[in-house]
């Protein structure tokens, strides 16, 4: 796994981590992860869904059938 900070803000800490076909950008308490879309789907997905999260906070975006997009909040 390669980790590389962007940059560093007074107050807002901003860091990338790629790792093979997925990705994770951190900015402040929030993280976003971005991979291939993994699950099997009966029918054919919209070009763009959006679900909430199981946690308070958190989001699912499936981007063009084929990417997912992950956000939570990071204690």
């Amino acid at each position: 796994m390669s980790v590389f900070s962007i940059a560093r803000f007074p107050r807002i800490p901003l860091s990338l981590s790629i790792d093979g076909a997925s990705s994770i950008l951190r900015i402040g308490k929030r993280a976003l992860h971005i991979c291939p879309d993994y699950v099997e789907r009966a029918r054919i997905p919209r070009m763009f869904e959006a679900y909430a999260g199981e946690e308070k906070g958190s989001w699912e975006l499936l981007i063009l059938r084929r990417w997912l997009v992950s956000a939570s909040l990071e204690a």
